[in-house]
């Protein structure tokens, strides 16, 4: 059991360093395949569907919060540049 621990770690750690953006995309759609819609989760269980919505949710809401989106629209990148030789803009 240890070898194979140590073995599957290993793999983790290398399937961690791939930065391939298109061995991402199919690693996303090979675990989307496994996992089942929310239509069919609903026909099936529809409390455990509910739950499910809410943490696509929350972890839609966690995504947009996070600094992934904050500065990258035109209008805020402009405020920014502008900002920088304007003390009253950046008091707000």
């Amino acid at each position: 059991t240890r070898s194979l621990m140590f073995h599957h770690q290993i793999k983790l750690a290398r399937i961690s360093k791939i930065k391939s953006k298109s061995y991402r995309k199919i690693a996303k759609k090979k675990k989307m395949a496994n996992k089942l819609s929310i239509a069919e989760l609903e026909q099936i269980d529809p409390e455990m569907a509910e739950k499910e919505k809410k943490k696509q949710e929350a972890k839609r809401v966690q995504e947009r919060m996070s600094l992934r989106h904050k500065n990258t629209s035109k209008w805020v990148k402009r405020q920014l540049r502008l900002a920088k030789n304007n003390p009253a803009m950046r008091t707000g």
